[in-house]
């Protein structure tokens, strides 16, 4: 069996075994074998890898042999021990040698030479010249993977023959060791087409005519020559011409011949080998099976290859793997056309020939990844390419080793993508690839991870992302720059790879991406993390090169799984040209200013990134770009067009939005600007004081050894929001010159080669870039919303504050060094304040004013002294009443004022059923009311806010009745009037207060509420009766006036009161109102839902808290992309109750596009704003069905189009959660109601189905 010679990279292998066509491969050595080894550390020369050597004193063991852990290997023999060498040797015997070549799967930690009967195989990680006292080249990175290597057969011998091997381990001090090989034997293929096989060939410049490839009728014309391969003309290097070709001048040569398959039913795999010189297309029976040096697109007889073949490359055999689906039982065609890079007499050869055989087993090996790509909160996707076709397999868990899930694809393919769904948000999964339970890719390996991304927006997580620009050509630098990251903690907290183009160099072919990308160090690391890219100037050589129109099929996209759909947040493109993602609190953009219109008129890209930029809430904007808007390195931003229409037209539009950095490269050096904004024009038109938003480093004090100044900071709210934004050109990942890099807008510029690692935590981005030599000569910080100013908070009890940046350091003014602190009960306004350093310039400080609330006093034109026992501490008047009444006719015992017995103050009964039965002045000794101030008297945690009280009653017990006792207090309206007065004057000119206010605060002993809930209204204008202000509840009742004491019937406080029955214990209660909310609470959107109603839009939203609320502004989606204004209604202030508001757009049938998209924004007293989400109708839903009122109370109506009746139609309403509340089958009616008595407040979905259509919408349930 033919296979490819493969270098000496980690190479994963998976086993698919196929049906016998031929004689059948030999393991002569499987895995797990006993094998003889000496681990003393000797010199044992050469002589130890003849067959004639005797191992008969060394050791023996079962592989896989060595000490220390192999991944999750357990070690078959673990007593080796740790010297530079250790020697393996194992025999076998042949009877014939009649085989192609060897299949070596080798595992190794750390490098190896393999030998047969003395003849060296291969070295493995080894340095170019060893002994036996020599270490590896270095650890290996894949410790427990079988590595496939195919080697000649030339060596084997009849009779006895010995597999021996040296390993060495990578240093003295390893911890591990570790070797098991494999070894299969590949019988002499047995070829249906071989070479020297006679050819049907044409030569002379025309092209064939048609069937020439496919139909086995086809009559060859007398154009047609006919001979044995090798065909050529001119010197094919290492070949000798079998038939010479006539025309030296042709562009094109084409090739046919036949060949019969008797029985397709057991044909799996063809090996297809061929020498093309220059290129080359394939046919089986008419379609295309490979094309080599031949660009995408219709070929001709005038087509010329892509690449010129020369040297020993011209008499290569190159091979390719055919599936036999394309075959015929009988007869069947293979043919080919050869094509010259240019015609003669500007090349000199052409050649070809062409063999084939079947296979009995075959090894695909892994050429490329795995790789993860496109990660998103719920899903990931794991590609990898084999050499062969094979199918797809990925197992994955939460545990490494414990696989309970797998996502499979029986298609035989090459090039492998499995997307895995329904994954938990920001959760670590780790997975191997495998086939039929055969071998294994990261069984034992636990680097083969992926990690979900966070739900989006959420912002508790730090989010690590690696940067690099124009790292694609191999050598020294590149491998330094990927080097030194990796040997960074920050490999360790990566979640993203962001990549800036020309990933590939120089022409952006697939080979290229191999050498550049994949077969580099990191391979180890896009295993387990996702790359994200956008495109370079030198990716897109490869469609200019070759003449393709359709860049979508070039190797750069063919590679990559970009989000394309808007499935990682962000607005769907369509494209992978261009795109947007969300990770965490993060919104990416990459955009493509190599292949789009940079036009902001005509391009669009551009209008996408608008829309996308309108739509975004999350808190940072990272943009990627390969040619950026600032560079003086080796390129220049002035006068190169994509930069400067990058410049002119994009850049306006992503400060509009509050870009907060750009990456770029191209240029290869590394330039970082200041904190800008503005600047759209040449280098020649910066001004610092126009275009610095913060002039500085960027630096906080402390934070390493270049020069500190302090963070950049940013708002989002305000005249400045979203001003200043990072434009970095990072083009030097494996490429750098001497450059003048003087642009003015960079604050920091080096000709080094390096990269970048960002990181953002909460409102944080910090950014550094690290050199390939291992330092790190840029670092900034950019906090948002810090640096508070002055923080108002209004509360009487104990307070946490928190300072406004997410990392320390942070010294308060109290000598905390956290991030918050929590105050004591304060008595008084106090100011404390947090800073980053200590001295008396830090760059952060926030201060905060706790305001101690202030108690109103009401001035009451009338204090009752008469009969006054005491006064409280605070200066409150006492009223006591000691004095009651006999018992009227229904029980009441009232107790007055003994100096003034009109002033009626409270009345108690023994409760009807179960009541007390011991003697009132036994249960109650006096009766107190307050006024004026109390606070002192109220109980820190329950009734801890700042209010007026007019009135305050106290119950005092001598002990506490034995069963229940009613009770009345009894208030004076018109006092409560004239303090309502006072109490609104404040409310409507303080922003500070709510007007929700509580009325009545009730406990009796032991803190039990009187109250099933404490009584609250909005507003209230006259007071004779409080039966409206109170919640319906069984154990209180109001009443006005009473008949029962005659002495109070005219005057006092007899004209209201407020009774509660069946209390069992006595302590105080009060009426009152709330002024001042400790705890304010923004505006909180509780739900938004669009339906038609006739031909209008209806528009519906309530919220469940309102704070400085002045208006809301109904907007509507305009053909441009922008939000336009259509209507206003008035916000409700301040609330804590749930408002429900109502909107008709009667233009909305008129409108020409289908779709209509609306959207609410808030605006408070101060201009803030916030606004809802989005909702979308389309018209062909309008009309159809109507739902009506919403909100709705007892029941809904449903309107129905003639168009849907006759059919049957069902109504279903859900809940949130997605419980079924209701079913039923809707009459054939136009008009119809459905009762929703059984049904809970709350928020639901109706569904109305047919057979054919579906309506859903949102219902409010009051």
């Amino acid at each position: 069996m033919h296979k490819h010679y493969l270098p000496t990279l980690v190479t994963l292998t998976l086993l698919f075994f196929l049906t016998n066509l031929c004689n059948a491969q030999t393991t002569i050595i499987a895995k797990n074998a006993t094998w003889k080894y000496l681990d003393d550390g000797s010199n044992q020369g050469t002589s130890w890898q003849a067959t004639a050597f005797s191992d008969v004193s060394w050791s023996s063991g079962t592989s896989v042999l060595g000490y220390g852990s192999i991944g999750g290997i357990t070690l078959g023999t673990s007593s080796i021990n740790n010297n530079p060498t250790t020697y393996f040797r194992k025999s076998f015997t042949l009877t014939s040698t009649a085989y192609d070549n060897i299949d070596l799967n080798l595992l190794v930690d750390d490098g190896a030479v393999v030998y047969l009967n003395g003849t060296q195989l291969l070295s493995d990680n080894m340095p170019g010249t060893w002994s036996y006292s020599s270490f590896a080249s270095g650890a290996t990175s894949s410790e427990d993977d079988y590595e496939n290597f195919v080697v000649p057969s030339t060596a084997l011998v009849t009779g006895t023959n010995v597999i021996a091997v040296e390993v060495h381990n990578a240093n003295a001090t390893s911890s591990d060791l570790g070797f098991d090989l494999e070894v299969i034997l590949n019988p002499t293929a047995a070829y249906i087409v071989n070479s020297g096989d006679n050819w049907d060939y044409l030569d002379d410049s025309n092209a064939p005519t048609t069937g020439w490839n496919s139909d086995t009728n086809w009559s060859i014309p007398a154009a047609w020559d006919n001979g044995p391969s090798l065909l050529a003309y001119g010197t094919i290097d290492g070949r000798t011409t079998a038939t010479a070709l006539n025309n030296v001048a042709t562009t094109v040569a084409y090739f046919r011949t036949e060949f019969t398959i008797t029985d397709t039913s057991v044909v799996s795999y063809f090996d297809l080998d061929f020498v093309r010189d220059d290129g080359i297309v394939i046919y089986v029976n008419g379609v295309e099976v490979h094309r080599d040096g031949i660009s995408a697109g219709t070929v001709t007889n005038t087509t010329e290859a892509n690449q010129s073949i020369g040297g020993a490359d011209e008499g290569a055999w190159n091979n390719v793997i055919v599936t036999p689906s394309l075959l015929h039982q009988g007869t069947n065609i293979i043919a080919a056309s050869v094509h010259q890079v240019d015609p003669y007499p500007s090349s000199s050869d052409i050649g070809f020939d062409l063999r084939f055989e079947t296979l009995d087993q075959i090894t695909p090996s892994i050429t490329r990844g795995p790789y993860i790509q496109n990660t998103t909160d719920t899903s990931a996707i794991v590609r990898w390419s084999t050499d062969v076709p094979s199918a797809s397999s990925v197992q994955f868990g939460t545990v490494h080793g414990t696989y309970g899930s797998s996502t499979d694809s029986s298609s035989f393919i090459s090039d492998h993508e499995i997307m895995i769904t329904g994954l938990t948000p920001d959760t670590k999964y780790y997975y191997h690839l495998s086939t039929d339970g055969t071998d294994t890719v990261g069984r034992y390996d636990n680097t083969y991870f992926f990690k979900t991304a966070p739900t989006p927006g959420d912002k508790s997580g730090t989010i690590g992302m690696w940067i690099l620009g124009d790292q694609g050509q191999t050598g020294a630098g590149q491998t330094g720059v990927h080097t030194t990251f990796l040997n960074t903690t920050f490999r360790d907290s990566m979640d993203i790879i962001l990549m800036l183009g020309d990933n590939a160099y120089n022409s952006g072919t697939d080979a290229e991406f191999t050498t550049g990308l994949f077969n580099t160090r990191l391979d180890s690391v896009i295993r387990n993390t996702p790359m994200y890219s956008t495109v370079g100037n030198h990716e897109v050589r490869y469609a200019t090169a070759h003449s393709i129109s359709t860049p979508e099929t070039t190797p750069y996209y063919q590679i990559y799984n970009f989000p394309t759909q808007g499935e990682g947040g962000g607005l769907a493109s369509g494209t992978e040209s261009y795109y947007s993602w969300d990770y965490g609190n993060v919104h990416f953009m990459s955009i493509n200013a190599e292949e789009e219109t940079l036009d902001s008129a005509s391009s669009t890209m551009w209008s996408w990134c608008k829309s996308d930029l309108q739509q975004n809430t999350m808190d940072w904007i990272i943009v990627i770009v390969h040619q950026g808007p600032y560079t003086k390195g080796s390129h220049n931003s002035d006068s190169e067009t994509e930069h400067v229409k990058f410049r002119e037209n994009f850049l306006p539009l992503l400060e509009r939005y509050g870009v907060d950095l750009t990456m770029s490269g191209h240029s290869h050096s590394y330039e970082r600007s200041k904190f800008v904004k503005g600047h759209y024009g040449t280098s020649g038109t910066y001004s610092s004081s126009t275009h610095d938003v913060d002039g500085g480093f960027g630096r906080m004090p402390g934070s390493g050894s270049l020069t500190n100044d302090c963070a950049y900071e940013k708002v989002s709210v305000g005249p400045t929001a979203g001003e200043g934004a990072i434009y970095c050109t990072a083009g030097s990942s494996s490429k750098k010159g001497s450059y003048s890099i003087n642009h003015p807008v960079m604050s920091v510029n080096w000709n080094e080669y390096g990269s970048v690692y960002v990181e953002v935590n909460d409102n944080k981005l910090s950014y550094w870039f690290l050199q390939d030599d291992g330092d790190t000569t840029d670092y900034f910080q950019i906090l948002k919303d810090t640096d508070f100013d002055s923080v108002h908070v209004l509360t009487d009890s104990a307070v946490t504050l928190t300072a406004s940046w997410p990392e320390g350091p942070y010294l308060w003014s109290t000598g905390a060094t956290t991030r918050s602190i929590t105050t004591s009960k304060l008595g008084a306004d106090s100011t404390f304040y947090v800073q980053n350093i200590g001295g008396s310039t830090p760059c952060m400080i926030d201060s905060f004013k706790v305001d101690f609330p202030s108690l109103v006093r009401y001035p009451f034109t009338e204090v009752d002294t008469v009969g006054m026992t005491s006064l409280d501490a605070d200066g409150s008047v006492v009223i006591r009443a000691t004095e009651h009444t006999v018992a009227d006719a229904n029980g009441w015992y009232y107790y007055y004022n003994t100096q003034e017995e009109d002033a009626l103050v409270f009345a108690v009964r023994n409760s009807a059923s179960g009541g007390n039965t011991l003697p009132i002045d036994n249960v109650i000794d006096y009766v107190e009311v307050r006024k004026a101030n109390i606070y002192n008297r109220l109980q820190e945690g329950t009734d801890s806010f700042l209010m007026v009280l007019p009135i305050d009653w106290n119950v005092a017990p001598l002990t506490q009745p034995n069963g229940g006792m009613d009770i009345k207090f009894y208030f004076d309206p018109a006092e409560m009037a004239a303090f309502t007065v006072v109490a609104d004057s404040i409310d409507g000119t303080n922003t500070d207060l709510v007007t929700n206010r509580v009325w009545f605060k009730a406990s009796q002993g032991g803190g039990t509420s009187f109250l099933n809930s404490d009584i609250t209204v909005d507003s209230v204008a006259n007071f004779t009766d409080l039966t409206s202000l109170l919640v319906a509840a069984p154990n209180y009742t109001t009443g006005v006036g009473s008949v029962d004491g005659t002495a109070w019937i005219n005057e006092g406080n007899g004209k209201n009161f407020i009774q509660f029955n069946g209390l069992t214990s006595f302590s105080g209660g009060g009426l009152s109102q709330t002024l001042y909310d400790p705890t304010p609470i923004p505006l909180s959107w509780l739900a938004f839902n669009a339906s038609w109603i006739g031909k209008n839009a209806q528009l519906i939203w309530q919220t469940a808290s309102e704070r400085n609320s002045d208006y809301f502004t109904i907007e509507r989606l305009t053909n441009d992309g922008e939000f336009m204004e259509i209507g206003r209604l008035p916000g409700g202030g301040n609330s804590n109750s749930v408002l429900t508001y109502q909107f008709e757009d009667v233009n909305a049938s008129s409108l020409a596009s289908n779709r209509i998209s609306y959207r609410i924004k808030q605006v408070d007293f101060d201009g803030s704003v916030s606004y809802s989400n989005i909702r979308t109708l389309t018209k062909e839903t309008m009309d159809l069905v109507s739902i009506y009122p919403n909100p709705a109370q007892e029941e809904i109506q449903i309107e129905i189009d003639n168009e849907l009746l006759g059919q049957n139609y069902n109504l279903e309403i859900y809940n949130l959660k997605g419980d079924l509340i209701l079913k039923e089958s809707l009459k054939d009616s136009n008009k119809q109601s459905v009762s929703l008595t059984d049904m809970v407040s709350g928020h639901y979905v109706v569904v109305i189905r047919t057979a054919e259509k579906l309506f859903t919408y949102r219902l409010i349930k009051e």
